[in-house]
């Protein structure tokens, strides 16, 4: 990253979590967020209990409870989880958007947009003041989604998958997508380099007849080919 881009990503974390703490303790627990200092204040038994027979995970609860025997029951010490994890999801969208969109001049600024557009939305501002599981939740989501890419990455380092061409293809070949279009002409499908084509029914190679054993179509499959709509004059679909 370039000195200045990290002092601008510093700037916008900055900006972000002054704005969520801003005021934080200004107005009084609603029901949801009374619920949760309830919650939080059970023992660990009684907590995992009461989220058994409730629709919430335990999870949010476990880390409001630690968090509040350290810094008391009030407004403020209530909201702050929120806030950190609103504010840890702005550069999660930044690393995302890096891994998106790359390292060069349009990774640079993708991710500082994606950066700037979380961080000054009013509504994940009003979510990280509330006390509840909102910005956790927003987090592990894109958290999942960040491990997806890296995982997606580490297998096509591996050889895999790759991309070439705008054609997803295997690495050894053995699967990979034709470099025409499928179209229909003569009554025939075919592939537009000619390589494969149906005759009477049966898939055949256009030069000769495959070294694999040919398909026979059922009858149901010809009554739907026979169905496609198409233009007689030139031969191709619709």
């Amino acid at each position: 990253m370039r000195s200045g881009d990290r002092w601008l990503f510093a700037a916008i974390l900055l900006l972000a979590f002054v704005l969520r703490v801003y005021r934080l303790d200004i107005q009084s627990l609603w029901y949801d967020e009374a619920v949760t200092a309830q919650v939080a204040a059970q023992g660990v038994a009684e907590l995992t209990r009461w989220t058994a027979d409730d629709i919430q995970p335990p999870l949010y609860y476990y880390l409001v409870a630690g968090w509040t025997r350290l810094a008391g029951r009030g407004e403020w010490a209530l909201r702050f989880p929120s806030v950190f994890f609103g504010t840890l999801t702005i550069a999660l969208l930044w690393a995302l958007a890096r891994r998106l969109f790359g390292r060069g001049t349009r990774g640079r600024l993708s991710s500082l947009a994606a950066a700037a557009l979380a961080g000054l939305s009013p509504l994940y501002v009003y979510y990280a003041q509330e006390a509840r599981m909102y910005t956790l939740l927003t987090f592990l989501a894109g958290l999942a989604g960040y491990a997806l890419l890296r995982a997606a990455a580490v297998n096509n380092a591996n050889g895999e998958w790759r991309m070439a061409n705008g054609r997803w293809r295997m690495a050894d070949g053995r699967w990979r997508m034709a470099d025409g279009r499928w179209r229909m002409a003569d009554g025939r499908w075919r592939m537009a380099d000619g390589r494969w084509q149906m005759a009477n029914g049966r898939w055949q190679m256009a030069d000769g007849e495959s070294p694999c054993h040919r398909v026979t179509l059922s009858p149901c499959h010809l009554v739907i080919l026979s169905n496609v709509p198409r233009d007689d004059k030139v031969g191709q679909i619709v």
